[in-house]
């Protein structure tokens, strides 16, 4: 069961969204960052999220293959919620999904039962 997530998201009004959306499944342990300095400390602090919902362009030295790249030897679900077009590089994984923003919560939901079952 998913309980704790993290967000890594460099626009504040998706972050409130992202969260919002998460709260509505019953997730109520989350962590938002923004930057790679942020990512780069959570890593060192060996915190680990159920779940990662991440944007793929965060900052010029992260992006959403970092992401997945660093969380991947969790084996947890990582959501890649962005603008831009499917990297299938990294869907190598039914944990890894990529999602068009403006999110469809409906999408994302059965992605997550479906992975959490």
């Amino acid at each position: 069961m998913i309980k704790t997530a993290l967000i890594v998201e460099d626009c504040p009004l998706t972050i409130e969204m992202t969260r919002f959306f998460l709260q509505k499944l019953g997730i109520d342990k989350i962590l938002a960052i923004s930057n790679h300095q942020s990512f780069a400390t959570l890593i060192k602090s060996n915190f680990i999220p159920d779940l990662v919902v991440t944007d793929w362009n965060i900052d010029n030295k992260l992006n959403g293959g970092d992401v997945i790249s660093k969380m991947s030897k969790y084996n947890i679900p990582v959501a890649i919620l962005t603008s831009e077009e499917k990297n299938t590089h990294y869907m190598k994984s039914p944990k890894y999904n990529w999602f068009k923003k403006p999110l469809n919560f409906s999408d994302f939901k059965n992605w997550l039962e479906d992975i959490d079952s």
